[in-house]
């Protein structure tokens, strides 16, 4: 509680919590990732874009693990309505799904990168993986964006 504490006297007084400063670098920095894969993927000669994708994807999926556990930290400070709960459940498990799915893909990738060219089976299982874990974090943002827009988390009053 103490920690949480110290985070919450650094923010701005219209920011309830960390969650909302970091969740969208991820989605970005994942979806940007998924995009530069993609390209990687369909030009015929070989590219520094499925480098470029690799290391977007590491990096989103550390950005991920930040937004999981400041999320987890918000869900302690945010008032939430009885008609949430349900909602802020869905939103969690499909966080921990999306996060660590990206984690896991992550670390795939980059061990791949690093031993050996990936082959063309390769490619194709990873990307699949990818376009998974990429359905796992548009639930979450689905459920995020419900609990914002439709049940007012992390508003501290009217607007």
């Amino acid at each position: 509680m103490y920690r949480i504490a110290f985070t919450m006297a650094f923010l701005p007084s219209w920011i309830p919590n960390l969650h909302p400063l970091v969740v969208h670098f991820p989605i970005a920095m994942l979806t940007a990732a998924f995009v530069v894969d993609l390209i990687a993927f369909v030009v015929p000669h070989p590219s520094k874009a499925g480098n470029i994708s690799t290391w977007l994807y590491t990096i989103g999926a550390s950005l991920a693990v930040l937004a999981y556990f400041s999320g987890d930290a918000a869900a302690q400070t945010v008032s939430i309505s009885l008609d949430a709960i349900p909602v802020l459940q869905a939103h969690s498990d499909w966080a921990f799904r999306a996060t660590w799915s990206f984690v896991f893909f992550s670390s795939i990738r980059l061990a791949m990168s690093y031993i050996h060219p990936p082959t063309t089976r390769q490619r194709l299982v990873t990307f699949f993986i990818a376009i998974v874990s990429l359905c796992a974090l548009s639930f979450t943002v689905l459920y995020g964006s419900r609990l914002v827009f439709e049940y007012g988390v992390g508003f501290s009053g009217t607007n």
